[in-house]
């Protein structure tokens, strides 16, 4: 996305039209050009590289080039670089405050004569332990134009008119009231861009009859927050124009006019732009990101990002996560920007969702529609409150707690364990439960048939078993090879022995010189 002054578009026949570059031998050229410069600057200032481009901008003005699409590309360049401060042995800020503080000394304040300003360097350069030529090069190097570019990201010259048209569109789009976009893609396309557009946490609705319709509410719509919301559209927009098939129509806002104008784009022009979509990230906002974070430390359950629906009345909802902790399911929708017209049609479906949902809305968008919702709403300002999302969870839990046990039993009965030792952690994955869930369960309706004890579940036969093997047995050397013939792997011995009624008796570190008595 471009500054908003730098758009290219005019209303023309009742539409507002963006005036892409074509990619004629100027553009080229131009973009050639550019290139050219930021590579030769690398390793130079900011200030340089600033003023070669001013000199390109007067060249191409006297052939009628726009500023604007001089000063597009540049923009987009200069994003390619990465710029640091010239290193020095002080500290700028620290180096200006001295020199102030002696300018004040010295010369009452402000220096009068070029000797008095010399003077004030001198001094400040001896208190710093520098020369003064050191000292002025210091001063402001951390400014703008001192910055040094250290690197730049090359580019063809027809990718950059790509991107700059990419650019242009997604400017365009940053004052829409409204924008659709209607497809006949395959459906794996259609389901990537379903997940972008949740992702970005845009608000939408999804209408299918020969093709998709989405329809996306626009920054202009939005009382508050305007920019965040544009910013996570524009990032929509290389997701739609890399589509096989695809058609924006908007309804932008433009400055200097009262009534909104149509803006219309289609897959005719998608040599116009870039064909690769952008890298998905894992989290597109530090919300989202934190929540993830936050759920790691939560009780045993995972979290994932979902693209499930779940269904409420007769439409769907796609929640932001999904929640899983053995056969319990439940769900987090975040809701970052609203309109009262988006929130009436949000508020709607979530009423009518039956799946446990846990709502997360910013402070900022707190109120009485949200807070009427038979779903549990938590409020967050900066950071997510953990406690009250675990509380949320712990109720759930116990909530399921009935129908998740009897669950656990049938499935334990339709499992008839033979093995003489059974692993908990192991066999909660083979029922689907969480570690936790399954031995909470066990200590009221243990397996008949066996002992509970040490995440283990151990049978009484072998425990019988064991103690007759065992009783001859000295060291636990020869205890263990008993349980071995037994069929015990190593790394239950101990806790069968216990079970079997036999102490260990530690003669050192080696466990093969213990007893057993």
């Amino acid at each position: 996305m471009l500054p908003s002054q730098l758009l290219r578009a005019r209303a023309s026949g009742g539409r507002l039209r963006v005036l892409w570059a074509y990619g004629s031998g100027t553009e080229l050229e131009l973009a050639r050009e550019l290139i050219s410069v930021f590579r030769e600057c690398v390793g130079r200032t900011l200030g340089e590289l600033y003023s070669r481009i001013e000199d390109i901008e007067r060249c191409y003005e006297v052939l009628g080039v726009d500023y604007k699409l001089v000063r597009g590309l540049a923009t987009l360049l200069e994003r390619r670089c990465r710029v640091a401060r010239r290193p020095t042995r002080v500290d700028p800020a620290k180096a200006r405050s001295i020199v102030f503080a002696l300018c004040t000394e010295i010369a009452g304040g402000f220096t009068s004569t070029a000797e008095e300003r010399k003077a004030v360097i001198e001094a400040a350069a001896k208190r710093l332990s520098m020369t003064a030529e050191e000292l002025e090069h210091t001063l402001w190097c951390d400014s703008e134009g001192e910055m040094l570019v250290e690197e730049f990201s090359e580019v063809d010259e027809r990718e950059l008119l790509r991107e700059y048209n990419l650019s242009l569109l997604q400017t365009a789009l940053f004052k829409a009231l409204r924008m659709s976009v209607e497809t006949r893609a395959p459906g794996w396309e259609l389901k990537q861009l379903l997940r972008a557009v949740k992702r970005l946490g845009l608000m939408y609705t999804a209408e299918k009859a020969d093709r998709v319709k989405l329809i996306v509410d626009g920054p202009a719509s939005l009382l508050k927050m305007t920019t965040r919301y544009g910013t996570a559209l524009a990032k929509l927009v290389p997701h739609v124009v890399s589509m096989s098939s695809w058609a924006i129509r908007a309804t932008v806002l433009k400055a200097g006019r009262k009534e909104a104008l149509p803006l219309v784009v289609s897959d005719a022009e998608r040599m116009l732009f870039p064909e690769a979509p952008p890298p998905e990230p894992e989290y597109d906002s530090a919300v989202e990101e934190e929540f993830a974070s936050l759920m790691k430390g939560v009780g045993g359950w995972s979290v994932r990002r979902e693209e499930e629906a779940i269904l409420a009345g007769r439409t769907l909802i796609l929640p932001d996560f999904c929640l899983t902790k053995g056969p319990l399911k439940a769900y987090v929708e975040i809701v970052g920007y609203w309109t009262p017209e988006y929130l009436s049609r949000k508020v709607k479906k979530l009423a009518e969702a039956r799946a446990p949902i846990l709502i997360l809305a910013d402070k900022q968008l707190a109120c009485s529609r949200l807070e009427k919702l038979p779903h549990r709403v938590v409020y967050y300002e900066g950071k997510i409150p953990a406690s009250e999302v675990a509380k949320w969870l712990s109720e759930l839990e116990e909530r399921a707690w009935g129908d998740i046990s009897e669950i656990l039993c049938r499935k334990l009965r339709e499992l008839e364990l033979k093995e003489p030792v059974v692993e908990v952690a192991e066999l909660a994955k083979r029922l689907g439960a969480s570690p936790r869930q399954l031995e909470r369960l066990l200590k009221k309706r243990t397996p008949e048939g066996y002992v509970l004890s040490g995440g283990l579940l151990v049978s009484r036969k072998l425990i019988a078993e064991a103690s007759a093997e065992v009783s001859g047995s000295r060291t636990f050397k020869e205890a263990s090879e008993a349980l071995l013939r037994l069929g015990v792997e190593r790394k239950h011995h101990l806790e069968v022995l216990r079970l079997a009624g036999f102490k260990v008796v530690w003669r050192g570190l080696d466990l093969d010189s213990a007893v057993v008595v």
